[in-house]
């Protein structure tokens, strides 16, 4: 009987966390796409690009929308169980407070083994096909809505005006300034032109023109004049390697190591190091938030008149177990030897309703 009811509690909880889950999901996922918007009407981004934008986004929510939604699912859930007086009958049955529990932390244990996946595997992953195709957007000019009679920043260091564009990309009246060498920067004017992408990068084939060149070592100024000129504007791969990777598309493995990276300067090696903790401490938030929702929903009786009590009882604790957790994140990156306490500070509820959860004691403030 004990295992039948288990199964039945575990399934309906677990019903629960999945619909809530894709709602936060769909929730946060619609407000980012909003973001992106601007990539369409600006730079000429495809619908089809702005899925996979979003897409590529929900690995980094889901590490967050777990603990919440089971948190909320498992709340609602024992808190219906027990004005429904099937708690009562349960716990008449013989069942301890830890077996009532049972299907939840089941539930919780396997949320966090996914997460564990998702934070390793998934995220660092996703992370660099989002970047490599935000990039994608943004730097190759295929893709950027060269406006007529505005000067268009195409990357960094390249500007490009032109004065008409039709259609099939025919280009009229082009200038591009390229600081791509500061040493000796180059001015390109051409009458006419179009746009072209071939493997290695997106080009502008330029006819009529002349291109300039200003040594700024030796003052020196050399024009020359072509009737066909072709200039590549994306050179994406050479620039993403040579800047700071973003911590978020580093593998685990990368994290710990960051010494040795030859681009990320020894005063940001503590932020590197702490997003790997964060990466293997974050899981254990869904068994947290769980336990310490359980434990005030079970202890101390089953009334239904003391419910709302003890829902703000554990929000509360739940409110100060993140902020804890925001905090220590914070002032382990400034001071690593305080990384140890990211685990303490999780380990601790854990462990603690665990052992209470043993041996129930006899809470007043929760009736």
């Amino acid at each position: 009987m004990i295992r039948k009811i288990t199964g039945n509690v575990f399934r309906q909880v677990s019903v629960g966390f999945l619909f809530v889950s894709l709602a936060l999901t769909t929730i946060i996922v619609l407000t980012q796409s909003l973001h992106f918007v601007e990539m369409i009407v600006n730079q000429g981004a495809t619908v089809g690009m702005l899925v996979q934008l979003t897409i590529l986004l929900v690995p980094k929510f889901l590490p967050i929308i777990f603990p919440i939604a089971l948190f909320l699912v498992v709340m609602f859930f024992y808190s219906k169980l027990t004005a429904d007086r099937e708690l009562v009958v349960m716990s008449a049955a013989g069942l301890s407070p830890l077996q009532l529990a049972k299907p939840a932390i089941i539930l919780a244990l396997l949320v966090t083994f996914v997460t564990y996946a998702i934070n390793i595997f998934l995220l660092p992953e996703a992370y660099q096909l989002f970047g490599k195709l935000k990039w994608h957007i943004r730097h190759n000019i295929s893709q950027v809505l060269l406006e007529e009679g505005v000067f268009n920043s195409v990357g960094n260091k390249t500007t490009v005006y032109i004065r008409e564009r039709s259609e099939g990309n025919i280009l009229s009246g082009i200038f591009v300034h390229d600081e791509s060498n500061p040493a000796a920067p180059v001015t390109i004017m051409a009458k006419r032109g179009s746009i072209a992408q071939a493997r290695d990068g997106a080009k502008i084939v330029m006819f009529e023109g002349s291109r300039q060149v200003l040594d700024n070592a030796t003052g020196d100024y050399s024009i020359l004049f072509f009737d066909r000129y072709t200039l590549t504007m994306d050179q994406d791969d050479e620039i993403r390697t040579s800047k700071r990777p973003d911590r978020r598309e580093m593998t685990l493995s990368e994290l710990f190591n960051v010494e040795n990276h030859p681009y990320i300067e020894k005063r940001d090696h503590g932020k590197y190091i702490i997003e790997a903790h964060r990466r293997l401490t974050s899981p254990l938030t869904s068994v947290a938030f769980t336990l310490i929702g359980l434990f005030c929903i079970l202890s101390g009786g089953f009334s239904r008149r003391n419910q709302s009590k003890r829902v703000v009882v554990a929000a509360s604790a739940i409110l100060v177990l993140q902020m804890s957790i925001l905090g220590i994140e914070n002032v382990s990156a400034r001071n690593p030897s305080l990384t140890p306490a990211m685990y303490l500070v999780l380990a601790a509820p854990i462990i603690a309703t665990i052992l209470l959860f043993l041996k129930p004691p006899r809470l007043n403030f929760l009736n």
